[in-house]
């Protein structure tokens, strides 16, 4: 199969326990990676340095350690980190999830068999301590036209789990500075362009959460990245002024006015299948 490159941001809140989980699982694909992308977003504590500096001289030929002089976010990491990687296939890992073994297999011989997919990703299963208890689902559609009609609302793709052409990216303007959307941003970018999207019907990751996403989904701060987002969407005629403007007030009242609680609620509702729904 091509060649491919893995593509990771860590900062100094991770967890290094998680963090080295993370990278385990890319390691330990049926396909092995050909190049491992790591972005350290500004300072990080000794043990996550240790942690890096042992995978570095344990695979010299295979690690590319990049280090930014101060925290810049997930965007800024990844479009530095993006330019860096040697092979137009390149695969995206966050560092508290766990991929599933064969994931990059499935993809592969996915985008091989349709060179026409400029991206693809899958389903994740969530899990809160262990990863073998399953909590939820984040399904997304398969199928492009599917994943097009579903950007008009919603982030179609699980960031986490994707596989995407690097030129395509770049043509697209590749990642942007904005928190919580970056993924998404950088999808609605690449879709309007003409830019063909998969997703396999399979869980790829593994993918730990908690009470914080809600919180973090919530506040003045965060509706005004969702504003920039549906502009976005209107700019690239993804909306029409109606659905517009209807989202926009969707989105304050979910983010603004409703307590954290009660949007935890409704995201999960939402946005999650149970694993009986899954199924």
């Amino acid at each position: 199969m091509e060649k491919y490159s893995v593509l990771m941001s860590v900062y100094c809140k991770e967890k290094a326990e998680y963090f080295r989980q993370a990278i385990d699982s890319m390691l330990s694909q049926t396909v092995q990676p050909d190049e491992f992308v790591l972005v350290c977003d500004g300072p990080l504590t000794p043990e996550l340095d240790a942690m890096i500096n042992e995978y570095k001289q344990a695979q010299p030929e295979l690690f590319k350690v990049i280090r930014l002089e101060e925290n810049r976010g997930l965007g800024i990491a990844l479009s530095v980190g993006l330019q860096e990687c040697s092979h137009e296939l390149v695969a995206r890992m966050d560092t508290d999830d766990i991929s599933l073994p064969d994931r990059l297999e499935k993809q592969l011989s996915l985008m091989q068999a349709n060179p026409q997919i400029s991206a693809v990703g899958g389903q994740i299963a969530e899990f809160y301590d262990d990863p073998e208890t399953v909590m939820d689902y984040r399904i997304v559609p398969q199928t492009h036209e599917d994943i097009y009609k579903r950007a008009s609302s919603r982030n179609p793709m699980n960031h986490m789990t994707v596989v995407y052409k690097k030129s395509h990216v770049m043509e697209s303007g590749n990642y942007d500075d904005h928190p919580g959307f970056e993924d998404y941003h950088l999808w609605v970018k690449m879709l309007s362009k003409g830019y063909r999207f998969m997703n396999i019907p399979d869980v790829c990751c593994h993918v730990r959460t908690g009470e914080g996403l809600a919180k973090r989904r919530c506040g003045v701060s965060y509706f005004r990245h969702t504003w920039r987002m549906e502009k976005l969407l209107r700019e690239k005629g993804m909306l029409t002024l109606f659905q517009f403007w209807k989202n926009v007030s969707v989105r304050f009242v979910g983010t603004v006015l409703l307590p954290p609680c009660m949007i935890s609620v409704l995201y999960k509702k939402t946005m999650r299948q149970s694993k009986k729904s899954a199924h």
